[in-house]
């Protein structure tokens, strides 16, 4: 018996050792991306039962204005690391940590004073959450450039710590939004205090000084304001929604958005990844490869939605929000052009074609909001979904033409999965 216990013993470890071994990113990375949607998709409950379609439109508006704001004043910074990294080398990290604090130290000022003159709450809760985000989100990003893993395991252990909160609100308060936001800030501040302590990243005087705080403003130009068009257009029918619908229908909307984005797990995975990979080198194979896995995965994932989403919001979210099933089916269709623009993105982020990106996402942004416009006082929320399939089909279409003229590659490349191809998905499981 002992000898039993000894040998399974012995095959765990086995497997942790291997899903934890740096070899395994792209494994590691998926692994942690399916727990993470899935605790997501338990807060989704948690949150949207708790505040019921009105309130949570609310929250949502909050929210997607928030995140606008964040990147406004971040400026992307930490979006120049693996472009600065590939060409100079490592020494440019410290650069960019000293930047993103100082940022944080004049928003925080900033936001003192704008907070005191203030009397509205929704402006006072978009600051806070804005200064706390874009110093926490270019943090993580400069973790997951250093060491993906370990910054997976901390985005992990803090998950689960939101998850928790937010279930004890649930069981013993009610309908209360200040709450909830309190929450969101207590988890973003924790993740970073405990990414700045794992990784060492604290301002300090750099040894090599090859960028200057010029050099990095002016590549994140781009970057930045593409992350902003990509919100934008992610987002923005939330927003439009504002103007033609009840705060009841978006928050209905915003549940169908939020099961659609689910569906964001593995193609984000691999993203996360690649932008480690191409500050290195320029994996062109393996770019083409996780499109493939990423479009087969999500089809299937499509196709049982399509056929069981009803009865599973229903069961999860409550009869007030069924209605959110057909704005999920329409949102999911979308997901699939929108991989290639996502994956390849990181390849033309590390070789400085950041303008290219904009201009396409700066394309879908305008398409959006024009068709928006048209559907919206048509169709309702469902014209809302429809616009943002149209725009996310107009911005995977223009980088995959790109990407296969740039690197002479043909249509079938992006479809068919090749016999050496099944070899390195073995391995790359392995």
């Amino acid at each position: 018996m002992n000898t039993i216990t000894k040998s399974v013993n012995k095959f765990k470890l086995k497997v942790v050792g291997r899903m934890f071994n740096k070899r395994n990113e792209y494994l590691i990375s998926v692994a942690t991306k399916i727990i993470f949607v899935g605790l997501s998709f338990i807060n989704s409950i948690l949150i949207n039962r708790y505040l019921g379609p009105t309130l949570k439109g609310e929250y949502a508006y909050i929210l997607n204005i928030s995140n606008i704001v964040t990147i406004i004043i971040g400026f992307n910074i930490a979006s120049s690391l693996p472009y600065f990294m590939k060409k100079y080398g490592q020494d440019v990290k410290q650069k960019i940590i000293n930047i993103i604090y100082f940022q944080g130290i004049i928003y925080f000022l900033a936001g003192m004073v704008a907070i005191f003159w203030l009397n509205n709450k929704t402006p006072i809760y978009v600051i806070i959450i804005s200064i706390i985000l874009q110093f926490g989100n270019q943090i993580d990003f400069v973790s997951l450039v250093s060491n993906i893993n370990n910054r997976n395991k901390i985005v992990l252990i803090t998950s689960v710590v939101y998850t928790f909160m937010l279930s004890v609100s649930f069981f013993m308060t009610n309908h209360n939004i200040e709450l909830l936001i309190c929450i969101l800030m207590i988890y973003n501040i924790l993740k970073t205090i405990l990414l700045v302590l794992s990784y060492k990243l604290i301002p300090r005087r750099e040894g090599n000084k090859i960028i200057s705080l010029r050099n990095v403003v002016k590549f994140s130009i781009f970057p930045m304001i593409t992350a902003l068009l990509t919100t934008f257009n992610y987002n923005i029918d939330i927003i439009l929604l504002k103007s033609f619908v009840s705060d009841s229908e978006i928050g209905i909307y915003s549940v169908g958005v939020t099961l659609a984005s689910m569906l964001w797990v593995i193609p984000d995975a691999f993203k996360e990844v690649l932008f480690s990979k191409t500050s290195k080198s320029d994996p062109i194979k393996q770019i083409v490869m996780s499109i493939k896995i990423n479009v087969y995965i999500s089809i299937i994932i499509i196709l049982g939605f399509v056929c069981l989403g009803k009865g599973f919001v229903s069961l999860f979210y409550g009869e007030s929000y069924v209605s959110s099933y057909g704005v999920s089916a329409i949102l999911l269709v979308g997901t699939i052009p929108m991989i290639f623009f996502k994956i390849i993105n990181t390849q033309y982020l590390a070789i400085g074609k950041q303008r290219f990106s904009f201009y396409v996402l700066a394309s879908s942004v305008i398409m959006n909001v024009i068709m928006n416009y048209i559907t919206i006082p048509l169709y309702g929320i469902k014209g809302a979904a429809l616009s943002s399939v149209v725009s996310y089909l107009l911005c995977g279409i223009i980088m995959i033409f790109s990407f296969k003229n740039k690197y002479n590659l043909k249509l079938g490349d992006f479809i068919i999965i090749k016999r050496e191809e099944i070899g390195n998905i073995k391995k790359m499981i392995k």
